[in-house]
């Protein structure tokens, strides 16, 4: 989000209070990405989460509201 206003903000200094970093995200590669893809375009869905439905419309409702921006 700061980035997004520094960005929409080219004539005034914007700077996040706090630099942090998702642990969790941070172990993510490119190449553990494309790995996931390929298995999934291969019909391989062993790596497939499920959850209840209570949880799956809470993410649809933030990962719509993500692809919207």
């Amino acid at each position: 989000m700061v980035e997004r206003l520094a960005q929409s903000n080219p004539d005034k200094f914007v700077a996040p209070l706090l630099r942090t970093v998702c642990e969790d995200m941070s172990k993510n590669t490119r190449r553990d990405l494309l790995g996931v893809l390929q298995r999934i375009d291969a019909g391989n869905l062993s790596d497939e989460v499920t959850v209840g439905n209570d949880i799956a419309t809470s993410a649809r409702k933030a990962i719509e509201r993500m692809l919207a921006l």
